[in-house]
């Protein structure tokens, strides 16, 4: 079956002027073709919109793998004259805006001197032409070339074929339109931008090692003043053209011209008389140039005009490829693969159904549950899609693209086609889903769209009876959490807190403690917040029994306290939120900005060479020395002269202060911050007490003065600010 792919190759040449002969055969009507066993124009192919003004002025490209069918002059004698073709057309050009003693030009180019393509082509009005070699004048020795006279607009049904049976060859199908014997329109010479291709093959194949450019009209440059634009073509020859430099050149008369476009910063252009010896002489007041790109890494462009035509007249510079793909959620669970073709998933594409070739930006990152958001830990990759290339993406836990071509995905998808690139992806993790964006470069990352957002759903301070009756009496033995908006949790990422609460649950809460945990979709889970530093939470099923199911995209937690000694208290808030969305139940110690001097005569008079931190309890608005146990923020930076606000380039340390414990902190050294937890000397000071903590501090530097502020973790720096607010008695000591 011929195969059929459109695309602007790395040259846009032009029709040249040749007398060529036509073999035209008689024309018949489709019954008497069918029932020689005759090419079919019903048969199934793909279509091409063409404008016969527009090939006058540019003749277009088409790739093409053409292999030889079953049908020969044996079997349709009145229509097939050389060639053997298959039922099928292999494509259908429909032409627009023909006149009369236009002609149709198609010239089938071969890749290599060993193929010999044939041609055959079916008017509009049911005329049949046939060709083998009539291109060799223009081309390669085997080429053909037919010019179909175009009495009408239409469909012309189009079958690439090859002289013997059995062979298979690549090519170009080159189509023009011009009026009489099909010279091309046009009086000024030039060239507009042609791609050329970094494969050193292409040009190992071409008499002399070298590509003639595209001329319009052709075939040769009238001689004169040129510019020359040199420029950085995109993959596979396709835009944008960048970096692009001019240059100032004559072409000289019955001269040839060998040009490397290799160079992104030189013009490397010289006389070469032996390349008439393989293309002929241009002939007096013309010239010619021939082409070849020496870097093998880079596409790179070209474009001729009269040194006193507008670069525009170069035509487009091209753009990055305009396809795109938003976030994509890749499951976890290897079932939803196992029954996909080749074990992958196609990616959405804006618009589809495929990815433009070019260059791309590839954004990976985690999902939260069953692929919701926030997507985090956002990674971009810098990638490349060629023509005609399937990509598999594995997603699974890693910090690096794990992306490579699979030519078997053509088995279960197909070819993407000439220009295209597809990419198919899979999530190897069973544990985290992924997500994935795929970008034209340069674009920015927002067109990926939404990353997401944490749940909504919290669950404020629940204060847990020591009671165990309560439970007894409770479906499960344990008690739901109060969900804001309830009823239920939605699923995704949350910092659990548990705490001490006081009395029948009343605050204030201390030793706090933070997790951080994920809630799957549809699941209920049993948390025990007995007398522990370990959060105790697991799923149970059973619970649905008495609660019922939460739902797709939902969850619960039920709570239970298995200590008889003490009330606990449990806080969920959505991962990242502020610690004090919690509410009033939780940490209400903290100090504002403390300046530390760098005069070490004052730290030699403390006990310990350290000073202790006054706090401020917002509860009781008095200030004391204790923090509750739990984790907390350690705002440092440095002061002013003389300790002097504000404090600047700000550093957040995040520290659990355990209970009865004694820090000291060092404001100095290397790193600005260091915490030691009951160090040499601190034995001059009694212990805080069962659940509580104290912290001291000193600046070892002599240099600079340094600032200090210590807030429960998740508060907002805005606390720090001395004054705003000061729930406590007067201003902070300094």
């Amino acid at each position: 079956m011929n195969e059929w792919s459109t695309s602007i190759l790395a040259y846009l040449r032009r029709s040249h002027r040749a007398t060529l002969g036509v073999l035209t055969g008689a024309a018949l009507s489709i019954g008497a073709a069918a029932a020689q066993e005759c090419p079919d124009p019903n048969g199934s192919a793909t279509g091409v919109n063409l404008s016969a003004g527009q090939l006058a002025s540019s003749s277009r490209d088409f790739s093409a793998r053409y292999v030889a069918g079953e049908l020969t002059s044996s079997t349709c004698p009145d229509v097939i004259r050389v060639g053997y073709f298959n039922r099928a057309p292999s494509v259908n050009i429909v032409l627009s805006g023909a006149t009369a003693g236009g002609n149709l030009r198609l010239n089938l180019r071969t890749n290599d001197d060993e193929c010999d393509p044939v041609v055959l082509v079916r008017s509009p009005d049911g005329e049949w032409y046939n060709d083998d070699d009539s291109g060799r004048d223009i081309g390669r020795h085997w080429d053909s070339l037919i010019d179909v006279p175009t009495q009408m607009n239409g469909t012309y049904r189009v079958w690439l074929g090859h002289f013997r049976s059995g062979e298979t060859c690549e090519g170009t199908l080159r189509v023009g339109y011009g009026q009489g014997s099909g010279d091309p329109v046009g009086t000024t010479t030039f060239s507009e931008w042609s791609s050329v291709t970094p494969d050193q093959r292409q040009f190992s194949g071409q008499p002399g090692g070298v590509m003639p450019l595209a001329v319009n009209p052709g075939p040769h440059f009238a001689a004169g003043e040129y510019h020359i634009y040199l420029a950085n073509a995109g993959p596979n020859g396709l835009g944008p053209y960048t970096e692009i430099q001019r240059y100032t050149v004559n072409l000289g008369s019955n001269r040839l011209y060998r040009v490397d476009v290799g160079a992104d910063d030189t013009l490397r252009i010289r006389e070469d008389s032996t390349l008439g010896l393989h293309y002929g002489e241009p002939g007096d007041q013309q010239a010619m140039i021939y082409v070849r790109n020496t870097n093998t890494r880079t596409w790179r462009g070209i474009c001729v005009l009269p040194s006193s035509a507008p670069a525009t007249d170069c035509g487009d510079v091209g753009a990055p490829p305009t396809t795109f793909s938003e976030w994509n959620a890749i499951t976890t669970d290897q079932r939803q693969f196992g029954t996909q073709p080749g074990g992958v998933i196609p990616l959405s594409v804006n618009p589809g159904p495929h990815f433009s070739a070019g260059a791309y930006d590839i954004y990976t990152a985690d999902a939260g549950p069953n692929g919701l958001g926030p997507f985090t830990r956002i990674t971009r990759y810098s990638v490349t899609l060629a023509s005609n290339r399937l990509y598999r993406v594995d997603l699974g836990p890693t910090d690096t693209l794990r992306i490579r071509e699979d030519s078997t995905l053509a088995l279960h998808y197909g070819e993407p086609g000439e220009g295209q690139s597809m990419i198919y992806a899979r999530n190897s993790s069973t544990r985290s889903w992924r997500a994935i964006c795929v970008l034209p470069a340069g674009a920015p990352r927002s067109d990926c769209g939404d990353v997401g957002a944490p749940p909504a759903t919290f669950s404020e301070w629940n204060a847990i009876t020591t009671d165990q009756r309560q439970f007894g009496t409770q479906p499960g033995g344990v008690i739901p959490l109060s969900v804001n908006p309830g009823p239920h949790f939605a699923a995704g990422a949350y910092d659990i807190y548990t705490a001490d609460a006081g009395p029948n649950g009343l605050g204030p809460y201390t030793r706090v403690t933070r997790y951080s945990v994920t809630l799957a979709s549809n699941r209920l889970y049993r948390v025990d917040v007995g007398p522990t530093d370990t959060l105790s939470i697991r799923e149970d099923s059973t619970l649905g029994l008495q609660y019922g199911e939460p739902g797709e995209g939902q969850s619960m937690i039920y709570a239970r306290n298995s200590s008889t000694r003490s009330w606990r208290a449990i806080c969920v808030l959505p991962a990242g939120s502020p610690f004090e969305t919690c509410g009033g139940g939780g940490q209400t110690v903290y100090t504002e900005w403390h300046t530390v001097t760098n005069d070490q005569r004052q730290f030699a008079t403390q006990p310990g060479g350290v000073t202790p931190m006054r706090t401020c309890d917002r509860a009781t608005q008095t200030y004391g020395g204790d923090f509750p146990a739990g984790a907390y923020d350690f705002y440092v930076g440095n002061a002013g002269e003389n300790g002097f606000l504000p404090v600047t380039d700000i550093r957040r340390f995040t520290v659990n202060l355990g209970s009865n414990r004694n820090y000291a902190v060092d404001l100095g050294g290397g790193s600005g911050f260091s915490i030691s937890d009951n160090a040499a000397g601190m034995n001059m000071y009694s212990g805080p007490g069962e659940g509580y903590a104290r912290v001291y501090y000193r600046n070892s530097s002599t240099m600079s003065w340094r600032g200090l502020c210590v807030l429960p973790s998740g508060w907002p720096i805005s606390w720090c600010d001395i004054g705003v607010p000061n729930p406590c008695n007067g201003p902070a000591n300094r």
